[in-house]
């Protein structure tokens, strides 16, 4: 099995605020710089550049600067405002040279040269992002022709109005060698572009978001007729998946009335071309499952169908969380002295699994 994870360099990235007219001494000093400090030393002198703020992030009181999903984002502490800026690129790539500067010929070879390493690395992800300040590239030879397309991540407003773009791309266009394609909708996308290879034939390319609460979403897409085709989604970060005979093995959580679990989701690309969720059985829970308490006598069918016979657990026993079914409908549950029965989890409200079991936060939490 290979576990899938990201190609990065071999070094780490640090930034902070900076001015860039500052003197020692200065007692007023006006904050205009974003630096970076690379600790390979590859780029920049000694390692270190900065990234000019345009005015609109000057005058942004921001309280704090983190670097993720290939943004810089400066946040108010308070959480009442965020700014999302492009996560610049400045890494040479081929020759020495950075990917905007290559010529025709270095480019075509450069994107060869990935599609090498994405074919040869089953289940690898690979961050092909290259950012500038109005949108999101990648050089990749996609259709092993050994010249390069060029994808393209843009906010369609950016696209619109000829102008950095602040907000998230929640609004975006992903398309390969045009400024022009189909507006996809998805908040909070992030602002990187992903490859990776599930069976060492085909590459499949990838986006993700974030929700409110920090829970990602990936999008893949193939390349097809000289355009990209959205073949499905999971809601697992695309850098966490493994690989398996062309399989992608996912972890997701799975909210449902009486509790949050990690399910183990498994996907593969069908004969239709569109990502498909592999059936099964049963779906395990966690195998040191707690024992619950009941506060009431608990009934119970003897299998999975409101039809089957039922019969009631009784309080003194508490019972452990085994499984769910292939359709993720209903739980097996079993008492500490080995009688199994199951819930149908759409029989219970919040209120009904608080008065049932004595030690859930429904929902999750």
């Amino acid at each position: 099995m290979e576990m899938a994870y990201l190609k990065q360099q071999d070094s780490v990235r640090l930034y902070y605020f900076a001015a860039s007219d500052y003197q020692d001494g200065d007692l007023d000093i006006w904050i205009d710089t974003i630096r970076e400090y690379d600790t390979s030393g590859q780029t920049g002198e000694n390692g270190v550049t900065d990234w000019k703020l345009p005015s609109e992030a000057q005058d942004f009181s921001a309280d704090m600067l983190t670097a993720e999903d290939g943004y810089w984002i400066l946040s108010q502490s308070n959480g009442t405002a965020q700014m999302k800026l492009p996560l610049l690129s400045n890494q040479p790539v081929w020759n020495g040279k950075v990917a905007a500067d290559l010529t025709t010929e270095e480019a075509d070879a450069y994107a060869a040269a990935q599609r090498r390493d994405i074919m040869t690395n089953v289940g690898v992800v690979f961050d092909l992002s290259e950012r500038a300040e109005q949108e999101t590239y990648a050089l990749l030879d996609l259709d092993g022709d050994g010249t390069a397309e060029k994808l393209l991540l843009r906010s369609r407003m950016a696209q619109a109005v000829n102008e950095v773009d602040h907000s998230p791309l929640d609004q975006y266009i992903f398309a390969v060698n045009t400024m022009r394609g189909e507006t996809r909708t998805a908040q909070n996308l992030g602002n990187s572009i992903y490859a990776f290879t599930p069976d060492g034939r085909q590459i499949l390319l990838a986006l993700m978001r974030r929700d409110e609460f920090g829970q990602c979403e990936s999008f893949l897409f193939s390349y097809e007729n000289g355009e990209l085709q959205e073949v499905g989604s999971f809601a697992q970060d695309i850098r966490e998946i493994w690989v398996e005979n062309g399989q992608i093995i996912t972890t997701q959580s799975y909210d449902y009335i009486l509790q949050r679990e990690n399910l183990r989701i498994i996907y593969r690309i069908g004969s239709d071309g569109r990502l498909a969720e592999i059936p099964t059985d049963r779906y395990d829970l966690p195998e040191q499952a707690a024992l619950h308490g009941l506060n009431k006598d608990l009934e119970v069918c003897r299998t999975p169908d409101a039809g089957s016979e039922r019969f009631t657990i009784n309080a003194d026993h508490g019972v452990y969380f085994l499984y769910l079914d292939a359709g993720r409908q209903w739980l097996c549950v079993e008492t500490e002295n080995g009688v199994t029965g199951w819930l149908k989890l759409a029989d219970y409200t919040a209120e009904e699994a608080w008065a049932t079991f004595n030690d859930l936060i429904p929902n999750g939490g």
